[in-house]
């Protein structure tokens, strides 16, 4: 039996041009998100206090997240962290 509507070949779209919508709709929990941002929990919520990062969105109750393509967003125009020193480096002074 035929399909009522028909459809053209290049009509359907890619499955990534539907990810990109999917995507911009996906929300990151604070775990996942440590892991991409090397800070700490309590340094996280400092920079959502004073504007530095994104604000989360309440899921529910318990659950907080941000969304993803606000954090791709932060990340684009954020600078590249400094290396941390290990042991027996001293780190190099910021020139004026």
């Amino acid at each position: 039996m035929k399909s009522p509507i028909p459809v053209k070949p290049d009509a359907t779209p890619s499955v990534e041009s539907e990810r990109q919508p999917l995507e911009a709709m996906s929300y990151i929990r604070a775990r996942e998100l440590l892991r991409l941002v090397p800070i700490s929990k309590a340094t996280l919520w400092r920079w959502v206090s004073s504007g530095v990062f994104p604000k989360p969105i309440k899921l529910s109750p318990s659950v907080t997240a941000w969304r993803v393509a606000d954090v791709r967003q932060w990340l684009a125009r954020s600078p590249a962290p400094k290396p941390i020193p290990t042991d027996g480096q001293v780190a190099e002074k910021e020139l004026p």
